[in-house]
């Protein structure tokens, strides 16, 4: 084909998820400004991750988009090979293919993972310690008049946490404080179920969605109930 002149220079990440609806940004130099292309299948830009196996397109965020950075958000790669995760992303400028040489891949592991909850047997209304691949250090925005108090400045935070199917409050509204220090891989939360018996933890993040259990950690009870944590009778 003819030569473009359009030249990417960067991407915004290697790393997407399988879930979709995440930005992706690339920056370079000749990218089109026609924004207006609805007519033209052929003008203005167009982003495609591509393997062997598979082709995705990536929809251009048009009002976005300038002549050095292009904004396109990811669709969910659900049903999809399994096999090869990594694709080379393709760019046409106007019909003709750009110079890019960027890689992205899908990535497995990018939903929050809980390992294990300490202690692992308690009594009810005991603090637990949960541990694990959280994919955020940023509780939800507690100060709504001032969200920067809570530097989320990546728009990545633990919105709920649950032990069992009931609430875990990570907040003492009382003290006016967490429960304990939050970082990437642990936090600390006052169980407010009063149930005896097996349970397991869950979280949700905005933009990673619900946690998984790591089953290799996990607890079987006599019953063959898998589990994290265990309350007992007083």
């Amino acid at each position: 084909g003819e030569a473009s002149s359009a030249t990417v220079t960067g991407a915004s990440t290697y790393w997407l998820r399988e879930g979709g609806s995440e930005i992706f940004t690339l920056t370079g130099t000749g990218f089109s400004i026609d924004q207006f292309n609805h007519f033209d299948r052929v003008l203005g830009n167009k982003v495609y991750f591509v393997n062997e196996a598979d082709t995705l397109e990536c929809p251009v965020v048009l009002f976005k988009t300038t002549a050095t950075s292009i904004l396109c958000e990811t669709i969910p790669r659900a049903g999809r090979p399994k096999l090869d995760r990594k694709y080379k992303v393709v760019l046409f400028v106007d019909g003709v293919e750009a110079d890019c040489d960027k890689y992205v891949e899908f990535a497995e592991w990018d939903s929050p993972k809980i390992r294990k909850i300490t202690p692992r047997m308690h009594l009810p209304g005991t603090l637990v310690n949960y541990y694990g691949w959280l994919k955020s250090s940023h509780f939800r925005v507690h100060n709504i008049s001032n969200p920067q108090e809570t530097g989320n400045a990546d728009f990545n935070y633990i919105k709920e946490v649950y032990l069992g199917n009931v609430e875990c409050a990570f907040y003492d509204d009382e003290k006016e404080e967490f429960y304990g220090e939050l970082t990437g891989n642990s936090l600390y939360c006052m169980p407010k179920t009063k149930y005896i018996g097996p349970m397991n933890g869950s979280l949700l993040v905005t933009e990673k969605g619900a946690s998984k259990h790591d089953k290799y950690n996990m607890y079987v009870d006599s019953q063959d109930r898998m589990y994290l944590t265990h309350t007992y009778a007083g």
